[in-house]
């Protein structure tokens, strides 16, 4: 005797769509909080490396 498929109705269904979606918003969250406030140290990094290029321009040109 075989036991039949039970399919889950749209209540179930619904419901495995919230979690799910709750659970990739905070992975999301997480990744764009890491991204937004680890990126810090490159600002610093670019406004030396942009004044070295000045100064090299300068020299260059005198």
């Amino acid at each position: 005797m075989t036991v039949p498929l039970q399919i889950p109705g749209a209540t179930e269904l619904l419901i495995v769509l919230m979690v799910f979606a709750f659970f990739v918003g905070i992975a999301g969250g997480i990744v764009f909080l890491v991204r937004r406030f680890g990126d810090s140290g490159k600002d610093q990094r670019i406004d030396e490396l942009e004044q070295q290029v000045e100064e090299l321009r300068e020299e260059r040109d005198s």
